[in-house]
Order: C-alpha cells, then sequence, then structure tokens
C-alpha cells in the first residue's frame, strides 16, 4: 500500500513539474515491448527475468516482471530475441521480435514446469490488430522502401502514399483531412525536419539508402508528439555487427522521349537523368561501436520546349510596315511610312530590347508576329545527399548515438516554362539542409531508462532570377535597386507580346536548435513517460518584394500597337517597391508531457496523456519585421517559394 502511494506520490510532482514547464516537438522514433509471464495454469509468475537481445548488434538489456507484467522502453526498431526464465521453470525464448518505429509489441510467455537450464523456443508472429496503442499509424519499412518502384528517389513523398490516411504526399500533405501550414509534422531520428518559417516539411529529406523506416500516424499520436495533426517519424539505418553495403545507379534519358508539337524543327530537347551511390555499415567493435554512411546523387539534364511571340527584327528598329497606320502619341498624326524614327525609341525600351531574342518561326499572325518563337530551355540539377551515423553502447547502461546528414540541393539553373532563352527562368534555384543529433540514454535501473537529445537543423533557400547582375534602376531612375544578388529585369507587360520578366528573386537561411530528455519508467502495469522540449527556431528572409523590381503596362492606347506604345515609353499603368524586405522571425518554442500506457488487463491497455505547448511571440533579430508582414497581406510567404 505504501509502495504503491509513493508510485502516485511521484506521478503527481510529475506532471506538476511538467506543467510548470513549458513545447519540445522532439518525437518518439523508438518502439516498447511488453509482456506479461504465466505458467501453466494461467497465473502470473512474480519475479521471472526477461532478458532481450538484439540480434542484429548483439546487445542485450533485462528486467525484472515483479509482477508478473515486464516493459521495455526506448528500443531501437530491429528484430529481438526475449528470454524469460524463473526458478522452476524451463527458460522460454522468443525469437525474430519485429520492432518497427514507435510500436508497442506484446510479447506474452507461457513458462513449462522444468529445469532452468531447458529452454523452449518459439517464432514471434506479426499481430494483425495494433492493440496496445489507440494511435491511427502505418509504417513503410526498409524492405518497402528499396524493392517498390519510384520516380526519382529524392525524399520519401512518394512512399507516405502507402500508408493510410494520406491523401495528398507533398510538403504540404494531406493526411487524414489536414491541409497546408502546420498540418503535419515530420522528424528524423526524433530531430525535427520542418521548414520553421513556413511550418511545413522541409523538401529535403535523407537518401532513401539511409532510411531504416518511417512511420505516418495519421490521428491519435501519444502526448509525445506535438506541433501537428499527424505525424511522419523517420528513423535512419543503423549499423549491426555485420558489414553491409550497397551499390546502385539509375539512368533514364531522351532516346524513346517525343519533340513538342511546335518544336518539329527543332533538335530533340536534352535529358539525361543519373542517379547513383551507395552505403556501408557494419562493427568498429563487436556490440559495442557501429558505423553507418551512404552518399546519393542526381546529375539532371533537361529542357523545356517554351513557345513566344517575340517582336521581328523590324519591329525592333520601329518599323511597323504591314500593320495597322500607328499614330505618334503627342501629336496625334500617323508616323510616316509606319515607322518610329529611331531618335524616338526610349533609352530604356532600347536597352531591354538585347534580352529579346529573334523569331525563329513563321508566326501566327500578320507580318510574322504571334507564337514565332520556340525555344529549349535548359534545367542542369546536382543533387548531393551525404548521411553517417555512430552508435557506440559504452557501457550496458549507457548509450550514445551521433547522426548527421547533408543535402546540397543546387544552386542550380532551371527553365521556366515561361522563359525565353535570355529572362525568366532561375540562374540559382535549389535548397540545401543539414541535420544533425546527438543523443544520450543512461539505463538508471531495470525499470527507468532516460534519453537526453539535442538536434540542429539549417537550410538554405536559393532563388536566384537568371539577370541576377542586372539593375533595373541604372535604367529606370525611379526604381529602387533590387536586393544585392538579386536583380533582374523588371516586369514589361506589352499586350499581345511575351514582354520582359525574371523571378522575384529571395532567399532564406532557416536555423533550429533543440533540446529534449525523456524519462520512462515502468512500474507495474503502468508504462510512464514524461519529457520536455526546447527550441530556438530563426528564419532569415530577404526578397524582392511585388511588384517586382517595377511593373510597365503598355496596351497600345497612345499609338494604337501596344509594340509602339513601348517603344516610345508610353505606358499604360505603372507600378514600384519603396522598400525591400530583409527579416528574422525569431522565437523560443517549449513543450512538456506526460504519457501512461496502463495494462489494465492483458485485454485492456488505456493510454493516458497530457502535452503543453508554448511558442513564444516572435522578435526581430534584424531588418524590417513590419515590411516582411505587409507582405503576408498580400499574400506573400516569407520564403517567396510557395
Amino acid at each position: 500500500m505504501r509502495r504503491e502511494k509513493t508510485f502516485w506520490t511521484v506521478m503527481l510532482c510529475s506532471w506538476t513539474f511538467l506543467l510548470m514547464t513549458g513545447p519540445v516537438w522532439g518525437q518518439a522514433t523508438r518502439g516498447v515491448i511488453v509482456g506479461r509471464v504465466t505458467d501453466p495454469s494461467a497465473a502470473v509468475v512474480h519475479g521471472a527475468k526477461v532478458v532481450l537481445l538484439n540480434e542484429n548488434t548483439g546487445i542485450s538489456t533485462e528486467t525484472i516482471a515483479d509482477t508478473g507484467d515486464y516493459a521495455f522502453t526506448n528500443v531501437e526498431p530491429g528484430v529481438y530475441r526475449v528470454s524469460i526464465s524463473a526458478q522452476g521453470f524451463k527458460t522460454g525464448v522468443v525469437r525474430n521480435v519485429n520492432v518497427f518505429v514507435d510500436q508497442t509489441v506484446r510479447v506474452d510467455a507461457k513458462l513449462e514446469v522444468g529445469e532452468v537450464a531447458t529452454q523452449i523456443e518459439v517464432e514471434a508472429s506479426l499481430p494483425v490488430v495494433q492493440s496496445e496503442t489507440s494511435s491511427v499509424g502505418s509504417v513503410v519499412d526498409s524492405k518497402q522502401i528499396t524493392s517498390l518502384p519510384l520516380n526519382g528517389r529524392s525524399g520519401i513523398l512518394g512512399l507516405m502514399i502507402l500508408a493510410p490516411g494520406v491523401q495528398k504526399a507533398t510538403i504540404n500533405p494531406m493526411v487524414a483531412g489536414g491541409a497546408w501550414f502546420g498540418a503535419a509534422n515530420m522528424t528524423v531520428d526524433g530531430v525535427t525536419n520542418i521548414d520553421v518559417g513556413n511550418e511545413r516539411i522541409l523538401p529535403l529529406a535523407p537518401s532513401l539508402e539511409s532510411i531504416g523506416e518511417f512511420k505516418v500516424i495519421a490521428n491519435g499520436a501519444a502526448a509525445e508528439y506535438g506541433r501537428g495533426g499527424s505525424q511522419v517519424v523517420v528513423v535512419s539505418k543503423t549499423g549491426t555487427n555485420d558489414v553491409h553495403g550497397s551499390l546502385f545507379g539509375f539512368n533514364r534519358n531522351r532516346a524513346l522521349s517525343a519533340k513538342h508539337v511546335f518544336a518539329t524543327h527543332l533538335p530533340k530537347p536534352t535529358f539525361n537523368r543519373n542517379e547513383f551511390g551507395g552505403s556501408v555499415g557494419g562493427p568498429i567493435i563487436r556490440n559495442k561501436l557501429f558505423y553507418f554512411g551512404n552518399f546519393e546523387g542526381l546529375r539532371r539534364r533537361g529542357s523545356s520546349t517554351n513557345v513566344h511571340a517575340m517582336p521581328t527584327v523590324a519591329l525592333k528598329a520601329g518599323d511597323f510596315s504591314g500593320l495597322a497606320p500607328i499614330r505618334d502619341p503627342f501629336s496625334g498624326v500617323a508616323f510616316p511610312n509606319n515607322r518610329i524614327p529611331t531618335e524616338r525609341i526610349s533609352a530604356a525600351s532600347r536597352e531591354l530590347l538585347k534580352f529579346t531574342s529573334d523569331p525563329n518561326g513563321p508566326g501566327t499572325g500578320a507580318a510574322g508576329l504571334g507564337n514565332n518563337f520556340t525555344v529549349n530551355v535548359p534545367t542542369r540539377e546536382s543533387y548531393d545527399r551525404y548521411s553517417v551515423r555512430i552508435d557506440s553502447q559504452l557501457t550496458s547502461n549507457d548509450k550514445i548515438t551521433g547522426r548527421f546528414y547533408r543535402a546540397d540541393n543546387g544552386p542550380f539553373i532551371s527553365g521556366v516554362g515561361t522563359g525565353t532563352d535570355k529572362f525568366g527562368n532561375w540562374g540559382g534555384f535549389g535548397t540545401a539542409t543539414r541535420n544533425a543529433l546527438g543523443s544520450y540514454t543512461r539505463v538508471i535501473s531495470p525499470a527507468m531508462v532516460n534519453e537526453a537529445r539535442f538536434g540542429f537543423v539549417h537550410t538554405n533557400y536559393y532563388r536566384q532570377p537568371q539577370n541576377f547582375n542586372f539593375d533595373p534602376s541604372t535604367l529606370i531612375p525611379e526604381l529602387i535597386a533590387p536586393v544585392s544578388g538579386l536583380g533582374g529585369l523588371p516586369t514589361v507587360n506589352i499586350t499581345g507580346f511575351r514582354g520582359f520578366f525574371d523571378q522575384p528573386g529571395s532567399g532564406d537561411r532557416q536555423r533550429s536548435w533543440e533540446v529534449a530528455d525523456t524519462l520512462s519508467w515502468t512500474r507495474r502495469a503502468h508504462t510512464v513517460k514524461a519529457g520536455f522540449d526546447f527550441q530556438r527556431a530563426s528564419s532569415f528572409n530577404f526578397q524582392n518584394p511585388p511588384p517586382i523590381r517595377g511593373t510597365f503596362n503598355f496596351d497600345g492606347r497612345y499609338t494604337g500597337h501596344p509594340f509602339a506604345d513601348f517603344l516610345l515609353g508610353t505606358t499604360s499603368g505603372t507600378g514600384r517597391v519603396s522598400k525591400n524586405v530583409e527579416a528574422e522571425p525569431q522565437n523560443s518554442r517549449y513543450a512538456a508531457f506526460v504519457q501512461d500506457d496502463w495494462n489494465v488487463t492483458p485485454n485492456l491497455t488505456l493510454n493516458v496523456g497530457l502535452r503543453y505547448e508554448y511558442a513564444g511571440l516572435f522578435v526581430n533579430g534584424r531588418g524590417d519585421m513590419a515590411k516582411l508582414l505587409s507582405q503576408f497581406g498580400k499574400g506573400c510567404c516569407v520564403a517567396r517559394h510557395c
């Protein structure tokens, strides 16, 4: 009675402490093995010794089933052997117990009377129904990851659709009805893998070759999970006592592709995609120290065929022969010979004409106008991913894990469907991510395990326009200079023509630091987890806000022809921005939780939990937050890459 009172007193104190702290978004990636030890009459066996052995690494741990029930918490995903022994009974051994990410596995044992030295071995069977937890989720294991055909290996999104409840698998996934920003959370080995500026899944993830398995929890996640209604929990591969490796290569090219219907006179567009890499893992010291590392590369060379309406050589010289008469907007009189004198063409228009390409087709309208220019715009993508993981079993009670992955997707040249060969594409596009984990697990007693974890994520977004060195403010003095390195053409709309533009241009540097601690405690029929988490997030953003580098419209209202209006510089409407955006929102986030999985009977488990989260107000590290927030009111994302 006194021991039971002590248990609930400690529980009450833990809850009180956690409520006073405040969210961490460190997530569970490990499993739990629970079970009940009984004799042939189905009565519980008190004081049985239970040993859990990882069949791949040879690392074991043990506990005592004081009241007949036992539990192992913080169990790494893998294949295990459970051995149960008690005085007066034969030792029972259950082999091939598969533990997946964030899974609770029940392994009950019925011991037979006899000598302890005698063993009875059985094979574990996979449960048809997950009966120990109330969450709804599905695991995609390493066999599915490596054997299923994928159109590209850039991430796990193509595999997420295998999980029930996933309606759309993107960086803004739709899981169990949730949609858009903040609806889903993703972690890798317990470290957040979230775009902290836009509260969505990062577009980059570790190589598929380095992922052991992942789980999508649609709803009903335990209290230790936070940030978002659905959870994507990823676990990386670890080394084992055996050396394993892999090499792979995939290629797709243009040999069997078809030409664009409007580009039969052009060479077949370039397309060549190579994906290659490998992995290796094994022991440094058997049963003690393990490594795993991998590399994966992508080289994609392609192009998109774009068709545009460009001005002819004659039109660019001011010669409108063969077209309706144009008039001088200042005198109202028609230009002689339907030609604008060279000295009347504005300096700004003359400079922008350098970015036009001469037609290479007959056109679809009078005087060779209309869709008269077809071009193959190139994309040259390079994408490299590296990862390394070290697991060290320092003692039977102490384990340290370190893991680092790096993904460099660019910056690379990327064609855009509305761009030409001279403007409108990305001169530097892509994303780069660094993700690091350090964790220390301490077995305090057979019934108590503590894990401390540190995580760091650094992400850069590259959104550099094609003509990033061009400053339109030197051409049009009323404009302000663009953000350094994000120059480009102004947006010039000419009715009936392609006009001029460049991509907006922006950049992001996001950082997230997090520290978490989780204590697991098994007490009779209760498996209790309690923990707290602290995260510091920042998202430095710089961008050219709309109207991007100035907007100028020409519709023919002054001369009778839109392109003649452009040559003379007589606009029908203009717009400009008065200040560029440079801001770094920062905030701190806190969380605390307590979870009790109470095995009331062998057929009834109650999952009871409480979680508290608090995200502090954003403060500005530098720049102008007011300007950034004003762009939100115009439907603009922080990163300008929505």
